[in-house]
């Protein structure tokens, strides 16, 4: 954690924030809690993702609970990524 609060400090210093962007918020605590977690602007995302796609709250608040909605499959664990989407979602 702390090697992130570092990294963070350091890159305020070096990345020009969005223009709604907010560099002054604090830097990650001693563990992350739902309030760390942001939903990706879309304009950060390629043209043409489904509207859930950049926000994985819901992946938080499912049964049972995941860290995110994205993982590595064992099988493959250093090129696929594999995304989970909401159940009401296509």
């Amino acid at each position: 954690m702390n090697e992130w609060r570092d990294a963070i400090t350091e890159l305020r210093g070096i990345v020009t924030e969005d223009p709604d962007g907010d560099a002054s918020l604090p830097n990650y605590g001693t563990g992350f809690r739902e309030q760390d977690y942001a939903r990706i602007p879309p304009r950060d995302l390629p043209f043409g993702p489904p509207p859930w796609f950049g926000d994985d709250s819901w992946v938080r608040q499912a049964t049972p609970r995941h860290p995110n909605s994205i993982s590595r499959p064992s099988r493959d664990p250093e090129h696929t990524l594999e995304w989970r989407a909401p159940k009401d979602q296509p």
